[in-house]
């Protein structure tokens, strides 16, 4: 089975229509990010959205007292 495409995603889940989708296509970009390389790090501002089509990210933080903890994976 083939995982959806962020396209695929936003058309089926948003109901949008193929002329909707048209405009909304030059905004969206593929981008590759290296194993161990962040998304967005703790802080940071960002107006990027992410999808995952291919592979594993982690979300992940650390508690009041600095000890790390996972909240989410996303494949």
């Amino acid at each position: 089975m083939r995982t959806p495409t962020f396209h695929d995603f936003v058309r089926d889940a948003g109901g949008l229509s193929a002329e909707t989708m048209r405009e909304l296509a030059p905004l969206i970009e593929m981008r590759r990010v290296p194993r161990g390389e962040a998304f967005v790090r703790s802080g940071e501002l960002t107006n990027e959205l992410g999808y995952v089509e291919d592979g594993l990210f982690k979300l992940h933080g650390k508690d009041s007292h600095g000890k790390p903890f996972v909240v989410e994976f996303t494949t």
